[in-house]
């Protein structure tokens, strides 16, 4: 399961993320639940590639986007941003995110 984050307007901290290769309907559906909450909006859902995955796109407005950063970085989600053209930014967030250890 990983996941694509790109921020949808320009000036505000709104960002969309799309969840993809979510195998199994209970996986999903904790998900959806999960997301489905006053802080986020799941706005749409589909079906994979494969049978039996499936897609969640949820949206959610961030008070700036270093609050964005924070929540992205310490999510449990393979998390990539994307740039509005849909290149990846070099961003580590998510699972892929070590934090530097101060000695």
């Amino acid at each position: 399961m990983h996941a694509a984050a790109w921020k949808t307007e320009r000036g505000k901290s709104r960002y969309k993320i799309q969840i993809n290769e979510i195998v199994g309907k209970r996986l999903f559906n904790r998900l959806y639940k999960e997301y489905s909450t006053d802080d986020w909006e799941v706005v749409g859902d589909g079906y994979g590639k494969k049978e039996g995955e499936y897609i969640l796109l949820v949206a959610r407005q961030f008070n700036s986007d270093d609050e964005w950063l924070e929540w992205a970085r310490h999510t449990d989600l393979d998390l990539i941003e994307q740039t509005g053209s849909g290149k990846p930014k070099p961003i580590k967030l998510g699972k892929n995110y070590n934090p530097r250890k101060v000695k």
